[in-house]
């Protein structure tokens, strides 16, 4: 699946046209990001890249595509924290300070929209061939790991 998909981003970036620089994205584009972000159950698939290809097919930009699929991205780190937070916090509470916890928290948050601010600024710069090929190169890599380790 990273090589299938890996491909297909490339695919979609190479050959659609420059795109929409929607800041909000229509319903078409919204609705297929939803639908293509199922595939992410697969695995293999990332959400990030299923999204961003999905972006690039329904005639966003690529800037509107990334900004689209971090955006797509808050409501599930949110549910997931929200998850972890009352499911553990009685366990989170008994093994550090909440002071710990909160720094953990705002540290977290602060260096992942650094994350997004460099990983925005790149694909600016290069576009979505250099994620399409450490997609590529990493599932070759693993059919090579595989294919030596298969008879051992």
């Amino acid at each position: 699946m990273l090589l299938v998909f890996g491909i297909l981003l490339w695919a979609a970036d190479r050959f659609s046209k420059p795109g929409r620089d929607d800041r909000v994205p229509g319903w078409g584009p919204t609705i297929a990001c939803g639908l293509f972000q199922c595939l992410a159950l697969v695995p293999g698939v990332s959400r990030s890249g299923i999204t961003l290809t999905a972006g690039r097919l329904t005639g966003l930009s690529r800037m509107a595509s990334a900004r689209f699929s971090f955006m797509l991205s808050a409501p599930i780190v949110l549910a997931a924290v929200t998850y972890s937070s009352i499911s553990k916090a009685h366990v989170l509470l008994h093994e550090m300070p909440l002071s710990t916890l909160l720094i953990g928290v705002a540290s977290a948050a602060v260096f992942g929209l650094f994350a997004i601010q460099f990983m925005l600024g790149l694909l600016r710069r290069t576009g979505f061939g250099v994620f399409a090929a450490y997609r590529v190169i990493l599932a070759l890599v693993l059919f090579i790991y595989w294919a030596g380790h298969r008879g051992a």
